[in-house]
């Protein structure tokens, strides 16, 4: 088996947390060997689409019935929650490699990268 039963477990548990709290996220979850991912950006204040393992932003007018106002505001919500993923992320990420690369040199570490599933992979 090259992915974790307990990490697919609790990555469905937090993606129907964001689903049913109505939220976007990025998570990412990790055991010894094994990491996964949760990618929820498609709340009902989004314009993203996740189809077919490509994100894409799908906003027209005509999808509001010509509401414009409704259309600016949910384009508006969108950018931001890009925005502020990323604004979050970054930092963290960038400090997550800092360490990385650090405590790898020190212990002179080697990795196989097999063990990264995402949410969407099952392996029967």
């Amino acid at each position: 088996m090259d992915y974790s039963p307990k990490l697919k477990r609790v990555a469905q548990q937090i993606k129907d947390i964001l689903s049913a709290e109505d939220l976007a996220g990025v998570i990412i979850i990790q055991e010894p060997g094994y990491s996964e991912y949760v990618l929820k950006l498609d709340p009902t204040y989004s314009c993203v689409k996740i189809q077919d393992n490509k994100i894409r932003i799908k906003a027209k007018l005509a999808d509001f019935n010509g509401n414009r106002v409704a259309f600016n505001r949910k384009v508006a919500d969108t950018s931001n929650m890009l925005h502020l993923l990323e604004k979050t992320i970054t930092p963290l990420f960038m400090n997550i490699i800092q360490l990385s690369e650090i405590i790898d040199k020190d212990v002179n570490a080697k990795h196989n990268d097999g063990g990264f599933t995402d949410h969407t992979t099952q392996n029967n």
